[in-house]
């Protein structure tokens, strides 16, 4: 693996853990490429927030399997389509990443 902006290769530890503490934010995760992407950073460490659209049985899908492995995740719905939805996203976002105890 190799990091896209500088083509050197990323370090990734023994235990595939480079993103440990880290959170990523997955849009369209709960299929997809999206999931693939969601699933992946959760291997290597991350917890993640899990957008849907629509698809939330989907999106449970995935934060059972992120959770299975280990990992923190949520799924929240928003539309990344609408200002509004995206503003509530973020928010969630932000609350999430220093909060988990709800998760």
């Amino acid at each position: 693996m190799s990091d896209s902006s500088t083509g050197n290769p990323v370090r990734v530890n023994a235990d595939n853990s480079f993103l440990e503490g880290k959170v990523a934010l997955v849009t369209g995760a709960s299929k997809g490429i999206g999931r693939a992407t969601a699933e992946r950073l959760g291997r290597a460490g991350a917890d993640v927030v899990v957008n849907y659209h629509t698809d939330r049985a989907g999106a449970d899908e995935v934060v059972d399997e992120l959770r299975r492995g280990g990992r923190r995740a949520v799924a929240v719905q928003a539309d990344i389509g609408v200002a509004e939805q995206v503003d509530r996203l973020f928010a969630g976002f932000a609350r999430s990443s220093t909060a988990w105890t709800s998760w």
